[in-house]
């Protein structure tokens, strides 16, 4: 696996993505594909990225519905099933895998979109553990610009070039890329929005109370499993990646209490954060 540095607070573009995005329906999470037709151009951009910093462009991409045994299930299969779901935690905080938010989908179900689900408020949450900021990408929060750019990617885009012959081939006539590849000032600027603060299990077992689940006994699971990594994760924690963290006073009071689970950290690393007002109250 190709691991992030735990210092590092620039994207190292890994070979593992996780996508975390609402279900549709408890039989399909998609079943007219509006979600999936949104990623391939997400999935170029990324595979751009990682040929740019002179990394393979190929990756790892998971996805639950395609990578866990669905409908009806043998008991080997349901044993397997069993011990993917409740290893959810490593593909989504793990500090070298990008997590992939897809939140900009409405469900028209009647069951709240991405920020009313139970098992997305686990994944979202569990990626701000021990993250760096910019392994954590939340589609809706991309600019406007830059989602559209990325709908509109031409289909050819999709092929076997590296980054950097991708990005030579959508260069306008002066020689400079039109899809911005190395948009760090983007990124720079998404992490400020997109950063996870680490949760304290007890605040995120009264989050999840009013979230939706397609089966209701998953709450007490994800509550279970969330404490577990939680307590686990800060507890062995020796470098704090809390940079690049926008704060509101919400937010000092959350990395407070998750602090006080810290008890084996040499190192809180603060760079690039802001703070509103309150914070300083």
């Amino acid at each position: 696996m190709e691991a992030a540095e735990e210092t590092n607070p620039h994207c190292c573009w890994p070979g593992i993505v996780s996508l975390s995005y609402c279900w549709q329906s408890k039989e399909h999470p998609d079943p007219r594909c509006e979600q999936l037709l949104l990623l391939p151009g997400y999935i170029r951009w990324i595979m751009a990225n990682r040929g740019k910093y002179g990394k393979e462009p190929d990756f790892v991409l998971f996805i639950d519905f395609f990578s866990l045994y669905q409908g009806a299930r043998t008991p080997q299969e349901e044993q397997l099933f069993k011990e993917g779901l409740y290893g959810m935690d490593v593909l989504y905080g793990h500090r070298g895998i990008l997590t992939l938010i897809q939140s900009n989908f409405v469900d028209a179900g009647g069951r709240g979109g991405y920020w009313e689900r139970g098992w997305t408020t686990f994944e979202y949450c569990v990626s701000g553990l021990c993250k760096v900021p910019v392994h954590v990408l939340v589609m809706e929060r991309f600019p406007a610009w830059r989602r559209q750019q990325l709908l509109e990617l031409p289909a050819d885009a999709f092929c076997a070039l590296s980054g950097r012959e991708l990005a030579d081939k959508y260069a306008d006539e002066t020689g400079t890329s039109n899809m911005h590849w190395a948009d760090e000032g983007f990124l720079e600027e998404h992490k400020l929005t997109a950063a996870v603060p680490p949760m304290h299990p007890d605040n995120f077992a009264a989050k999840v109370a009013s979230k939706t689940f397609s089966v209701d006994a998953d709450r007490d699971a994800v509550v279970t499993l969330f404490g577990k990594v939680a307590r686990e994760t800060l507890a062995n924690q020796l470098v704090g990646a809390l940079s690049y963290i926008k704060w509101t006073a919400a937010d000092a009071s959350e990395i407070g209490a998750s602090l006080s689970l810290c008890t084996r950290m040499k190192k809180l690393n603060l760079t690039g954060c802001k703070m509103d007002s309150a914070c300083l109250v």
